[in-house]
């Protein structure tokens, strides 16, 4: 009776301490050095983006600091595939990317070199600067919403970055009452950007029976054979003109947008995406700005 007793126990004790022996699988560790690259110096006080998308599925993120050593050090994260964003004031952004697994402990020397001077000025369509211009861009893929460069004009319209891109970074540059300007930036202080005003024209989605959509559809766009704008860059580009992001992106019901009216003058790829899925179909090109009202065909 006493052994049924004392094996009971053990069983019971056993199953009290699976869950515990679970959590205490060890996790993925990760430890980033960052660096000068011409003086292999420490770099103390470095911002770090995270993004570790985990076997699972489930994403975590954060925004951290090196300490004096110029090291970060990660534990207790999930295993998966991880992106850091390494940024330091007067330095180029730098993006890490890693595998990270349960039980290992990685090490990561990331050196970051001296940024090019980047900035210029932004003119309106009479040549006047204009103040108060946003200039934004360095979207890393699609994981944020908000961009890693982002500068305001003074009121001599002129902008400068505390780092700088690689050359082909498409740049957003907003302002009331003048549509998108999509461009690229040389490393100097020079660059030169001139805003047109808003236009006229509309786009309409029609099914292959002729019929608007059922449901609203979202149009999204981009420079011809560039990157989708991203729709961060369209919600302020309608908030700087008192509007809602779905006032310049949904259809209505008759499968009419406005879009058109706030792209700068140019070639651009328009696509379409349902309201409730990630999925983005391409309907054509327009050429901005649109006289009258363009018309594409939906395949679904």
């Amino acid at each position: 009776m006493l052994r049924r007793a004392a094996l009971l126990s053990i069983a019971f004790v056993a199953l009290i301490a699976a869950p515990l022996a679970v959590a205490l699988m060890p996790a993925a560790a990760l430890t980033l050095v960052v660096v000068d690259a011409a003086s292999g110096q420490p770099i103390a006080g470095a911002e770090v983006d995270q993004w570790i998308r985990g076997i699972d599925g489930v994403m975590q993120t954060g925004k951290l600091k090196t300490d004096g050593d110029g090291m970060l050090r990660l534990a207790d994260r999930r295993e998966g595939s991880a992106t850091f964003l390494v940024k330091a004031s007067g330095y180029r952004l730098a993006e890490v990317q890693e595998l990270l697994r349960d039980g290992e402990h990685a090490e990561v020397r990331v050196a970051l070199q001296r940024a090019r001077a980047l900035g210029g000025r932004v003119f309106g369509p009479d040549g006047a600067p204009l103040a108060g211009a946003v200039v934004m861009g360095g979207y890393p893929g699609d994981r944020p919403t908000n961009p890693v460069l982002r500068a305001r004009t003074n009121e001599n319209g002129e902008f400068r970055f505390p780092s700088d891109a690689n050359d082909d970074t498409p740049f957003y540059v907003i302002a009331p009452g003048h549509a998108l300007t999509v461009t690229t930036l040389r490393a100097s202080d020079d660059n030169v950007i001139r805003l047109e005003p808003l236009a006229r024209g509309i786009v309409r989605v029609v099914m292959k029976n002729g019929a608007p959509p059922t449901r609203p559809r979202r149009l999204r766009a981009a420079p011809s054979g560039g990157t989708i704008i991203p729709e961060h860059v369209l919600a302020e580009l309608a908030k700087a003109n008192g509007l809602a992001l779905a006032d310049i992106i949904r259809t209505d019901d008759h499968g009419v947008s406005a879009l058109p009216r706030y792209l700068g003058p140019g070639a651009w790829d328009v696509y379409l995406r349902a309201e409730t899925s990630p999925d983005v179909q391409r309907l054509g090109s327009i050429r901005t700005p649109v006289r009258g009202t363009r018309v594409f065909t939906a395949n679904e």
